[in-house]
């Protein structure tokens, strides 16, 4: 599985408080950093939202109905993410005579179809992609590297089961209006409690003088293994609980 993967400069993010007491203001100072690659169009756009509920100005994604980093009139908040493992492969037994079926509790069933479709540039209508779909996650065929344009081909048949696929976007978002209308450290992490994505570090400081810190995120519940190594396909009893 490892063959194929070249040594990668180390990548990370780095968000940061400093109380009252050890700044020159005499108030919280707090800045986030994320190393976010630059591109065409930009991945960040700047955003002020002012309406009777908020008050909130920072940066965010296009689309999004929030602001992730920034500030309101009484907390600000940084974010980096938390470089938790929350993906694991699984690896898938082939039924020999059928190979649209998998070894799953001592029987052979059938994979899940499910289409997703593929908008492409130049083309009236979308290219038909069909993916498999497992009791663990839909299957993989090759590992893309994050920052480079080469291939890791799998010698086998394999399901990934991301936390981030089983997000509940809407508590999601619900989370990130509480974080953007907080006025205290209580309110705030009230809202971290609603993020259901890959965990993150969210950086705290307010005008009361006030400086926190607060991991946010579902992470894996594993029965079986601790998701460093590839884990077995075959039977619920390696698949994970749920999230925490």
């Amino acid at each position: 599985l490892y063959s194929g993967a070249k040594s990668v400069a180390s990548t990370g993010s780095n968000s940061w408080a400093v109380k009252p007491s050890k700044s020159e203001s005499g108030s919280v100072l707090l800045a986030s950093d994320p190393h976010l690659t630059l591109t065409l169009p930009a991945i960040w756009i700047f955003v002020h939202l002012n309406c009777p509920e908020m008050n909130v100005i920072g940066t965010s994604f296009p689309g999004a109905p929030s602001v992730p980093i920034g500030h309101n009139e009484k907390i600000a908040w940084g974010v980096t993410n938390a470089s938790a493992d929350t993906v694991d492969l699984f690896k898938l037994e082939l039924n020999p005579e059928n190979d649209n079926q998998y070894r799953y509790n001592n029987q052979w069933i059938d994979f899940e179809m499910i289409e997703e479709p593929i908008k492409v540039s130049g083309h009236q209508d979308p290219i038909p992609f069909n993916v498999k779909y497992t009791k663990f996650g839909p299957v993989v065929d090759y590992i893309e590297m994050v920052t480079s344009v080469y291939k890791i081909k799998l010698p086998d048949k394999y399901a990934l089961r991301w936390s981030s696929f089983e997000a509940k976007l809407e508590e999601t978002m619900e989370g990130f209006k509480m974080i953007n209308s907080a006025s205290n450290w209580d309110e705030f992490r009230e809202g971290c409690g609603k993020l259901t994505i890959s965990p993150q570090n969210f950086i705290y400081g307010d005008i009361e003088g006030n400086i926190g810190h607060q991991q946010a995120g579902r992470l894996p519940i594993r029965k079986y293994g601790d998701g460093a190594l590839v884990t077995p396909g075959t039977d619920e009893k390696f698949n994970w609980i749920g999230l925490a």
